[in-house]
């Protein structure tokens, strides 16, 4: 009798370990985006590449500046280490490694003092948060870029020409088939205008180049069913999904869809919440009615 209550009582208390770990699991919450930025920040991964960078970093740009004063290149062109590791944050971004990005983003707030500079680490330091998914931070920290001006005017004036980077930079990404600085600088637009179109359409793009007509297809099906898409631009997808099956998975011209998606984007701006950002919009709209010539 005991030999058979033992195994008995084991699988009780199994079960019972197996319903308790289960309902903790269960009763936990979601971490916030605030909490999971913390949690990166404090990671060994986080903080190994911080330490290395910080060491590393200025050896390499003494090593670059030496070689232009070598080469009797002008002052002009030596590199400061604020500049460095803004371009290095961005080229982590472009990689699609944004921890990597705001781990040295981190590190050139410290070396950027001028309003431009801080605006620019801001911004950047935002599309590597809209990397990670975390929309809310990556809003909050795009408006803190807009922040270090404390001139209104001058503050409006920088959100539009931030809003024009993005859109003509990621235009031409696509253009040279550079998807991952496209998703980096459309990312950017979507952390400003709330629309995740254009982001959307680089994954499709990136189907197509690489020969997943299947896969791009479904994305382009799916985009057709977002209502906040224009009705021309929704019109214009499904024409594409009757072009590639028409010809069994060929798209007709190599420019159709980097003409669509700057389009795509363009309609972002347009159809912004933001007053400012509409009235550039609709002016631009009706410039190229009254100059287009009919064209």
């Amino acid at each position: 009798m005991v030999s058979i209550a033992r195994p008995r009582t084991r699988l009780f208390l199994l079960l019972v370990i197996a319903l308790a770990v289960g309902a903790s699991a269960c009763s936990r919450k979601p971490q916030t985006e605030a909490e999971q930025y913390a949690e990166l920040r404090g990671s060994f991964k986080y903080r190994t590449y911080q330490t290395l960078s910080r060491s590393a970093l200025p050896l390499a740009i003494s090593a670059y500046n030496e070689q232009i004063a070598a080469e009797g290149i002008a002052d002009a062109e030596k590199l400061d280490e604020g500049l460095a590791r803004v371009l290095l944050a961005f080229v982590w971004t472009t990689s699609l490694k944004p921890d990597l990005a705001l781990a040295e983003a981190e590190l050139a707030m410290a070396h950027l003092q001028s309003p431009d500079e801080r605006f620019l680490i801001h911004s950047l330091t935002a599309i590597a948060l809209y990397e990670k998914g975390w929309s809310k931070l990556a809003r909050k920290e795009s408006a803190a870029g807009e922040a270090v001006y404390a001139d209104v005017a001058k503050r409006e004036q920088v959100r539009l020409m931030k809003l024009a980077s993005y859109l003509v930079m990621g235009s031409l990404a696509v253009y040279e088939s550079d998807f991952d600085a496209a998703q980096a600088w459309f990312g950017g637009l979507e952390v400003e205008t709330g629309f995740s179109w254009p982001t959307k359409c680089v994954a499709i793009v990136r189907d197509f180049h690489r020969g997943d007509i299947q896969g791009g297809l479904q994305k382009t099906r799916a985009l057709t069913d977002d209502d906040t898409l224009p009705r021309a631009v929704r019109d214009s997808l499904r024409d594409l999904i009757e072009k590639v099956e028409a010809e069994h998975g060929s798209i007709d011209s190599s420019l159709f869809m980097p003409r669509l998606i700057s389009h795509i984007a363009w309609q972002t701006v347009v159809s912004s919440t933001d007053r400012a950002w509409r009235r550039l919009g609709a002016f631009i709209d009706e410039a190229v009615e009254k100059v287009g010539m009919g064209s």
